[in-house]
């Protein structure tokens, strides 16, 4: 199975995404869920900032499980300003991360993500 990786920077968030480009019917069940990380390092703040920025990337990743596509694998970097961010700011800045990336069916095919008011 070859793969396709991609990464693209919005803000203080930086997204890896892996998918599955040529998919055989052998290597890969296309119906499987996409895997999605987390990276928060101590560039981001103390302890109790990281966790809060890592709580508000899941909180905004929940709202948009639904949109990824399918077999895709994301890594979500947080980069030191993440830890000034908003929960909302989080949220736009990961839609535009995914609209760049085209990996949510939303940005396919010009509908607005969940939770994007």
């Amino acid at each position: 199975m070859t793969r396709s990786r991609r990464r693209v920077r919005v803000g203080a968030l930086v997204v890896y995404a892996a998918d599955a480009a040529f998919v055989e019917a052998a290597d890969v069940d296309i119906r499987q869920p996409s895997r999605i990380g987390l990276i928060v390092g101590r560039a981001v703040g103390r302890s109790v900032v990281r966790h809060q920025v890592a709580r508000r990337l899941r909180a905004q990743l929940f709202l948009r499980l639904g949109a990824l596509n399918s077999a895709t694998d994301l890594v979500i970097r947080a980069l030191p300003g993440a830890g000034r961010m908003s929960s909302a700011a989080l949220g736009r800045a990961l839609d535009e991360a995914l609209r760049r990336l085209g990996a949510n069916r939303a940005a396919a095919s010009g509908r607005p993500a969940l939770g994007t008011v």
